[in-house]
């Protein structure tokens, strides 16, 4: 159970528990299929402005590199020895594809709809895709995202309002403001603005 750190908002909270969810789902990965590559990124609304598909793919490099084998490695150096002194995003997608096998890399994107950057890292995705690296991305359905995934399998997710109702009650009943005298008025204006969320 994750408790949140009383010195953080309750976004801040929400941001530390879904990046903790990405590397999870990261460490499953690497569980099922031991050899393979399990990458991952959590796109944080908070940090929008300092997110770029560059700095996604050189995140993604790093990873690579903390539990990189010899070859990994090797691949890697040689192509930063080919890097200009500031590689575009294209170099480091070629070091990523040659890094990482297809078929044995997998990568998650939580939160892809909380990215600004969409515009170039969209099209990354999908030579990623076609290289036969296995993608999962999580998003709210925005028109641009929706247009870029078209082609590939999708699973919608939503929780019932009633999951929600659940879950904001005990949060309100574990916190400091469970003597609230209108609880049931603020449960079900956060369920409202929750909408499936």
């Amino acid at each position: 159970m994750v408790l949140p750190n009383p010195g953080v908002s309750c976004m801040e909270s929400i941001t530390e528990v879904n990046a903790m969810v990405s590397r999870k789902t990261a460490a499953v990965l690497q569980q099922i299929a031991p050899k393979s590559t399990a990458l991952y990124h959590f796109c944080n609304f908070l940090e929008r402005t300092q997110q770029s598909t560059v700095i996604l793919l050189k995140l993604l490099i790093q990873q690579v590199l903390s539990t990189a084998t010899e070859s990994q490695v090797s691949v890697l150096l040689k192509h930063r020895e080919k890097s200009t002194a500031s590689p575009k995003a294209g170099a480091f997608l070629s070091a990523l594809l040659e890094a990482c096998p297809a078929r044995e890399t997998f990568l998650v994107i939580d939160a892809l709809d909380e990215f600004e950057d969409r515009r170039a890292l969209l099209p990354i995705l999908g030579q990623l895709v076609q290289a036969g690296w296995r993608v999962m991305a999580t998003s709210r359905q925005l028109p641009d995202i929706e247009g870029a995934l078209h082609n590939y399998p999708q699973v919608e997710v939503a929780a019932a309002k009633e999951d929600v109702e659940v879950y904001v009650t005990r949060r309100l009943e574990e916190s400091d403001f469970d003597s609230i005298s209108n609880k049931s008025s603020i449960v079900n204006s956060i369920v409202k603005k929750a909408g499936g969320m």
